[in-house]
């Protein structure tokens, strides 16, 4: 899928870049409006992240990401990369989203690109919360497995033993 290969940044980079820049609203007005328009934060996040985008990388103010913009945009969101890594997935992402091949992203273009790095990133959180999961129930079975040894060990423990009764009945006699 060409998103895994575009969109391999860091979830919370995006997410305080765009809080950080674009001022939020208050959540009591911003929850009605949202409700009213029948939109979900998701939505109202990437909205905020574009604004905050265009705000800070569109340099000549033309309302679109050229080249040197938006590259400086992917830098921005994959600060840990290799250049290499970078200049890549930049490049795919002109091959796929720059629709008029002007070499320049619209709003509408780097709007569909942030859904799909939205896509990309529920995938791998999917994909890490059900890692987790089944190495959690390794553990618990696991730890099942040595309960039950600890019974049998038990089980046999009292098997081998002897009778206490008659001992405590010696004792009373005497």
């Amino acid at each position: 899928m060409i998103c895994d290969a575009l969109c391999s940044f860091k979830p919370q980079k995006r997410v305080m870049f765009a809080f950080g820049i674009v001022a939020a609203a208050d959540s009591s007005t911003e929850t009605f409006v949202r409700d009213l328009l029948g939109r979900n934060q998701a939505e109202v996040n990437r909205e905020r992240e574009l604004e905050a985008t265009f705000a800070n990388f569109d340099q000549d103010r033309d309302g679109e990401l050229n080249h040197t913009e938006s590259w400086a945009w992917y830098r921005f969101l994959d600060e840990d990369g290799q250049d290499s890594d970078v200049s890549e997935q930049h490049q795919a992402a002109f091959l796929e989203f720059d629709h008029d091949h002007n070499s320049k992203f619209s709003r509408a273009e780097v709007l569909e690109l942030l859904s799909c790095m939205d896509k990309v990133e529920a995938l791998q959180e999917a994909a890490d919360m059900e890692e987790e999961d089944s190495e959690s129930d390794g553990e618990d079975e696991e730890q099942e497995e040595d309960e039950e040894e600890g019974e049998e060990e038990d089980e046999d423990e009292s098997e081998e033993g002897y009778d206490d009764s008659e001992e405590d009945e010696h004792m009373e006699d005497q």
